[in-house]
């Protein structure tokens, strides 16, 4: 648990507000297909490719707004794949080994009080590893956005309705593909997620609680078509967003209301060492 004097609070001030509101304005846009290809293969209830192909049908045959192609869901090109970390065997010595004590992971976040006035259907925490991971993904591209998925624990529900979101663990969403100025997650995308998922946790002890991506030099809201993408695949109560700016060295989260009616920003106490940590 973090001290209360490493706590910074971060309010959301009323222009993002009202960004918010103008960005979420989905009404009277047309469609375009290289729109709808990015959208239908993005969310969390169409995670695998036999799901793809009746995503298409369902938007080709229902009249739903499409937003128009947003700067902010962008990807230049596909992922780099990332070498996996293997473990460094070390030789056999005659001496008694000398084991090293764990270091405590360091946990962002808090878990507000039963019965707190807060608006949000979660409190929300994420390990120093994990967010660490997701910084480091944004740094790696600068110029151009890049996605990926939030692990953890199946969320807890506690007695007064609130989910626990405990993000212990991140995948970076690849096979990716440039689409106009969207990310198309392909059906190669989600299946590398679930692969990777699944060999992570065979047992099934985690999921994915919610997605991340960048915002080069735009700083850290929700666009149309982020929202449009939140509201429409990641639809569970508990799922969050998090989004971070690798040019500004900010980040911060967002999250459903108690009755899922908007998503809004997530007013996370950021401690004074993860805000200079970039």
């Amino acid at each position: 648990k973090l001290d209360s004097e490493h706590i910074v609070e971060s309010p959301v001030t009323d222009s993002s507000k009202e960004q918010f509101e103008t960005e979420s304005n989905l009404d009277d846009v047309d469609a375009d297909d290289e729109l709808i290809e990015a959208i239908e293969t993005t969310g969390e209830d169409q995670l695998n490719a036999s799901n793809v192909d009746s995503a298409l049908k369902d938007l080709a045959t229902e009249d739903i707004p499409i937003p128009e192609v947003d700067p902010f869901v962008s990807v230049a090109e596909t992922e780099s794949v990332r070498e996996e970390r293997e473990a460094i065997s070390k030789p056999l010595i005659d001496e008694a080994p000398i084991v090293e004590e764990m270091q405590r992971v360091r946990i962002l976040g808090r878990r507000r009080p039963l019965n707190h006035t807060t608006w949000t259907a979660v409190d929300i925490m994420i390990n120093e590893p994990a967010f660490r991971d997701a910084q480091a993904h944004a740094i790696s591209n600068p110029d151009r956005e890049v996605a990926g998925v939030l692990i953890g624990p199946p969320p807890e529900k506690q007695p007064d309705g609130r989910y626990i979101v405990h993000v212990s663990n991140t995948i970076i969403a690849k096979h990716t593909r440039m689409q106009g100025a969207s990310v198309t997650y392909t059906p190669e995308s989600w299946r590398y997620i679930h692969d990777k998922l699944a060999d992570m946790y065979p047992n099934d002890e985690a999921v994915i609680v919610g997605w991340y991506h960048t915002h080069p030099g735009f700083g850290i809201f929700l666009s149309g078509m982020d929202q449009f993408i939140h509201r429409n695949f990641f639809t569970q109560i508990w799922h969050i967003a998090f989004v971070l700016d690798p040019r500004a060295h900010k980040s911060g989260f967002f999250c459903w209301d108690r009755r899922q009616t908007r998503v809004d920003p997530y007013e996370f106490p950021w401690p004074t060492w993860a805000l200079g940590s970039w």
